[in-house]
C-alpha cells in the first residue's frame, strides 16, 4: 500500500506541474522588424559622418524601433578639396567620398563624372543585401546623396528596389546624362526634409525637386536648421516621426 501511495504521490506532483502548461496564454505577436533605409552621405564627406550626423540628430535613438540606417560610402575618392566646414567640424581624418564631381563645359551643359559608377554601386549594395536575406526596404540621401536618391527614383530599375525615400536637403539633377528621367511618374512615398535657413542647398532648389515628384506621395517638412539632418520640424516632433507612421497604414 505505501508502494502504491507513493506511486499516486508522483502522478499527482507530475498533473500538477503540466496542468499550468497547458493553460497558459498565447505569446504576443512579435513586431516586424526594422525596416532597412540604405543612406548616402553628402559631397566630398564619408558614411562614417552621415552616421555622425544622424546620431547627432538623435535618429539611432528616436527610430531604434522602426528603422536600421546602412549607410555605404560612395565609389569616387574625393576629386578636389574637401569642404572647409566638413573639415572644421568633423576633422581631417578619414576617407572622403563624392558620388561625382559636376562638370560645365562653358557651352551651358553640365556632366556629374562618376555618376554612372556610383548608380552601380548601389545596385551592387542592393544585390549584396539581398543575398543575405537583408534586402533594403527604403533609401534615403543628404544633400548630393539626396540628390542622387532622385536620379535613383529616376531609374527604374533601381527604383523598383525602394518602397520610400527620404531626401534630406537636395536638388534636381543638373546633369545632361540625367535628362531623360521623369519624377512625375515617381509612386513611392518621398519625404523631402528641407532647412529653413541652408545656406549651402538653397531653398529653392530643394522645393523645385520636392515639385518634381507631383505623381508621388511627396511630402514636405521644414526645420528652423540649415544644412543639416535634423532631430526635429518646425512643430517640435520628430522630424520622420509623422512619415514612417503614415507606411504603416
Amino acid at each position: 500500500a505505501g508502494v502504491a501511495d507513493m506511486r499516486a504521490l508522483r502522478i499527482a506532483v507530475v498533473r500538477h506541474h503540466i496542468a499550468p502548461r497547458a493553460m497558459s496564454a498565447t505569446p504576443a505577436p512579435l513586431s516586424p522588424p526594422p525596416r532597412r533605409v540604405l543612406c548616402l552621405h553628402s559631397f566630398r564627406t564619408s558614411s562614417a559622418i552621415l552616421h555622425t550626423q544622424m546620431k547627432m540628430a538623435r535618429w539611432f535613438d528616436d527610430y531604434a524601433r522602426d528603422v536600421e540606417f546602412i549607410a555605404i560610402d560612395a565609389p569616387h575618392a574625393a576629386s578636389g578639396d574637401v569642404p572647409a566646414d566638413v573639415t572644421a567640424f568633423f576633422g581631417a581624418e578619414g576617407g572622403r567620398y563624392e558620388w561625382w564631381n559636376a562638370r560645365d563645359d562653358g557651352a551651358g551643359v553640365t556632366s556629374y563624372d562618376g555618376v554612372e559608377a556610383s548608380l552601380r554601386a548601389i545596385e551592387l549594395a542592393c544585390a549584396d543585401a539581398d543575398a543575405k536575406g537583408e534586402s533594403f526596404d527604403g533609401i534615403m540621401g543628404f544633400s548630393q546623396g539626396a540628390t542622387l536618391v532622385g536620379i535613383v527614383l529616376g531609374t527604374p530599375a533601381l527604383a523598383a528596389r525602394f518602397s520610400f525615400a527620404i531626401l534630406v536637403s537636395g536638388m534636381a539633377s543638373r546633369a545632361t546624362e540625367t535628362r531623360n528621367l521623369v519624377l512625375s511618374d515617381v509612386r513611392v512615398p518621398t519625404l523631402h526634409v528641407i532647412g529653413k535657413n541652408d545656406r549651402v542647398m538653397p531653398v529653392t532648389m530643394s522645393e523645385q525637386l520636392f515639385r518634381k515628384f507631383e505623381s508621388s506621395a511627396a511630402t514636405m517638412v521644414t526645420h528652423a536648421g540649415g544644412h543639416s539632418v535634423p532631430r526635429l520640424d518646425e512643430t517640435g516632433a520628430p522630424i520622420l516621426r509623422d512619415f514612417l507612421a503614415s507606411l504603416s497604414t
